[in-house]
């Protein structure tokens, strides 16, 4: 039968015409129902359905070449392509690199990324400022470390002043009596026995230099945490930014497609609405991932006093093994860290002042030389004498005693603040410790979810052009697959601070950085 006298809708796409007849309903005012007429034969049915499958296909084929079909490019790089130490993972590389991709990227916009948990960063990169460099630097140049360092010098002099109390001392007196007489005596006087209170001010000062030299440890260490959080969050800040950004660039591609799309009547204007706004809510997510890295930027180049130009993940060396994590969780980190330290050095301290005190309750004895200078007519005491002395003062024994019994008080004080320090490191290093493996494990979880949202970004790219889903469960999916990339990097930076803390705490310094310096303390008491 022939179609010469039915009416055309005629469609362009592309340069492809394709013309599909329908017969047109002929309305009737009053009138419920359309009549059709049942001329049309099997054959022409048949006809009909092939020509607007074809049509249907040729539709889609010019969309997905002519909007679709940029220059490939790698948008997430190698975040999935391999798992840290997966060999049986990599087999669906070549698959996985090539299927998340977007508009061509300038070569300098190339960013590799790795779902190892360290870095790959050759040594000699320029500019690169490691770890351990960072960690070297606040160690010996900020200006508490310099305090603290003049902290201890000073409690040198303190010792020695100390000690001073054992050799003999000059002493000169001078009187005037209301009948003009008067005297001179140079007096040399060698300490004999003071109860013990020379040998308990010598062990409070040196007491006192196990405390500044602990507080110097303890400074070092904060610092060392402060300096290693910043760090990583600029690192982290520098890693989600550049995922921001590939995402924001996939985006541009698909709301030239879903354009394009819409201008030709394939899609609804409502779609590049729906694209429009989450481009701009990746845009303010990468605005507030650039505030982040200015800000930890900020704060660690203001540790560093320098400025901070390239930083990377820290390399594989800086991985803790399990025999020194161990050791760590053993006795190492009790030992040495600068908490107990303090504890132990204000006990030694407080022990100090308790023999002080209590040597105020006894009598001293000293031998002394005296000698007449100058005296006045009639005096007859002789020009020199060697005299052996003891003196006692009744109101130095009862304050004494007084202060013997509240040193007694803070000395308890200070041993329990050995056992709290004692059980807060172990609690520290045992936090830090399960939150490492926690992180490593999470993160082979991580890549295997971030993997499978890929997959299933490309799934319904092929559904959509076939009508099978939605263009809001497209870019769903597009944002799934972009938040499992960023919590990888959160993971990546909370494991590596777990790892640092440890160490730290562990007093593991060494293993961060070779010119670490030493932190093992020894306070022999008197």
């Amino acid at each position: 039968m022939a179609f010469a006298n039915d009416p055309f809708i005629t469609s362009r796409v592309g340069n492809t015409n394709l013309k599909v007849g329908s017969m047109l309903f002929k309305e009737k005012q009053n009138a419920a129902l359309v009549s059709l007429s049942w001329t049309v034969t099997a054959p022409y049915i048949i006809a009909l359905i092939a020509t607007l499958l074809t049509a249907c296909s040729s539709v889609e084929s010019n969309v997905s070449e002519d909007a679709v079909a940029p220059p490939p490019a790698v948008l997430y790089s190698e975040v999935m392509v391999r798992s840290m130490g997966g060999g049986a993972q990599d087999d669906d590389t070549g698959e996985l690199s090539n299927s998340y991709s977007l508009g061509p990227i300038e070569a300098n916009e190339e960013l590799e990324m790795s779902v190892q948990l360290y870095s790959n960063a050759p040594a000699e990169t320029e500019h690169l400022l490691s770890l351990g460099d960072v960690l070297g630097r606040v160690w010996q140049e900020h200006p508490n470390v310099q305090r603290a360092l003049s902290e201890v010098e000073a409690t040198g002099y303190e010792i020695s002043g100390a000690r001073t109390g054992f050799y003999p001392y000059l002493s000169l007196s001078a009187t005037q009596a209301s009948n003009d007489a008067s005297a001179t005596t140079l007096n040399v006087i060698q300490p004999l026995w003071s109860g013990g209170r020379i040998g308990a001010e010598v062990s409070e000062a040196e007491a006192g230099q196990y405390y500044a030299l602990a507080d110097l440890n303890k400074v070092r260490l904060d610092l060392a945490l402060d300096a290693s959080e910043a760090y990583m969050n600029v690192v982290l800040a520098q890693e989600q930014g550049q995922l921001w950004a590939r995402y924001i660039k996939n985006l541009e591609a698909l709301l030239d497609t879903i354009t394009r799309r819409a201008d030709l009547g394939v899609s609804p204007p409502s779609d590049i609405q729906t694209a429009q706004t989450r481009l701009s809510q990746a845009r303010a997510g990468l605005q507030a991932s650039h505030s982040i890295l200015l800000r930890s930027r900020l704060h660690l180049e203001s540790l560093l006093h320098r400025p901070v130009h390239n930083v990377n993940w820290p390399e594989e060396e800086y991985r803790l093994s399990h025999q020194e994590m161990f050791r760590i969780l053993d006795s190492r980190a009790v030992n040495f860290h600068p908490y107990p330290q303090l504890a132990s050095a204000e006990i030694a301290i407080q022990k100090a002042q308790v023999k002080v005190a209590k040597s105020a309750i006894y009598p001293q004895l000293s031998l002394q030389y005296s000698a007449q200078l100058d005296q006045s007519d009639g005096d007859f005491t002789p020009d020199s004498s060697t005299q052996l002395v003891l003196q006692y003062a009744t109101d130095s024994g009862l304050r004494g005693y007084n202060s013997y019994r509240a040193i007694l008080q803070r000395l308890t004080g200070a041993e329990q603040d050995l056992i709290y320090s004692k059980r807060d490191v172990t609690d520290i290093v045992s936090s830090a410790y399960s939150e490492r493996n926690a992180s490593q494990e999470q993160f082979y979880a991580q890549v295997e979810a971030a993997r499978a949202a890929v997959k299933l970004v490309d799934s319904f790219l092929r559904q959509f052009k076939v009508g099978r889903k939605a263009w809001l469960e497209v870019l769903n999916a597009h944002r799934e697959a972009h938040e499992a990339l960023l919590e990888i990097s959160n993971i990546k930076r909370n494991y590596w601070s777990a790892n640092t803390r440890l160490a730290l705490h562990g007093m593991l310094w060494a293993r961060l950085h070779a010119g670490a310096p030493s932190t093992e303390l020894t306070f022999a008491e008197q």
